[in-house]
């Protein structure tokens, strides 16, 4: 079996003084506003109680039952207001949505 061989590291420390490093004159600080997210309130329309995740943000969102109000994020809202239910009777008007903007 073969020896491994170690590398040695063979740098000096070098100190620097504050008079050494200045910033230069051209330089400017830039201020980086986050963006911050946008939300939309939305209303669970039906009595049940859901835990949904939010499929762009993957942020969980629990509505409590029926009437439930929470801040949703703008990307998972207009997803989340595209969600409809099957027909819960024959000859019904349609699917229903979960949700709602409140408003």
């Amino acid at each position: 079996m073969e020896k491994r061989s170690y590398s040695i590291d063979k740098s000096e420390r070098v100190e620097i003084s504050d008079e050494e490093v200045s910033p230069s004159p051209s330089v400017e600080a830039k201020v980086v506003k986050s963006k911050s997210p946008e939300t939309v309130r939305l209303v669970l329309l039906r009595n049940l109680k859901l835990n949904y995740t939010g499929p762009i943000t993957g942020k969980l969102y629990v509505f409590n039952g029926g009437g439930s109000v929470l801040p949703v994020d703008v990307e998972d809202a207009q997803i989340m207001l595209a969600k409809h239910g099957g027909d819960c009777c024959p000859g019904g008007s349609g699917p229903t949505p979960y949700f709602s903007e409140e408003g």
